[in-house]
C-alpha cells in the first residue's frame, strides 16, 4: 500500500516584518522619480544594471543594489503585496496625445 507523504503544514498565523524591504522599495521608487513603471525600481533594488537603469544613471544612486540580498523575482513577487497594503499606488500615465497607459 502506498501512502502519500504528508507535507508539513504551514501556519498562516506567522507574521514576518517586511519594514526594511518596504523602505528599500520606496527608496528605489523615489530614486526613479515615480514615473518608470514597475520594472525599473525593482531592478534598482536588486542591483540589476539594465540599459534603463544606466540611462537614468540610477546605478550611481545610493539605493542601487540596496535590496541585493533578494533576487529580482523576489522583488517582483513582493510588489503586489506592497500595492495591496496601500503603501504604494500605481497611476496610469497620460501621453500628450491623450492616450493613457498603466
Amino acid at each position: 500500500c502506498l501512502n502519500p507523504r504528508r507535507q508539513p503544514s504551514v501556519s498562516s498565523s506567522v507574521e514576518v516584518d517586511f519594514t526594511a524591504e518596504c523602505l528599500i522599495l520606496l527608496d528605489c521608487v523615489f530614486a526613479c522619480g515615480g514615473f518608470t513603471g514597475r520594472g525599473v525600481p525593482l531592478q534598482v533594488a536588486a542591483g540589476h544594471c539594465s540599459q534603463q537603469v544606466r540611462s537614468k544613471k540610477l546605478h550611481q544612486h545610493r539605493a542601487f543594489g540596496s535590496g541585493g540580498t533578494k533576487s529580482h523575482s523576489w522583488w517582483k513577487a513582493f510588489l503586489p503585496h506592497v500595492l495591496q497594503r496601500g503603501l504604494l499606488q500605481e497611476k496610469p500615465a497620460r501621453l500628450a496625445s491623450g492616450f493613457s497607459y498603466a
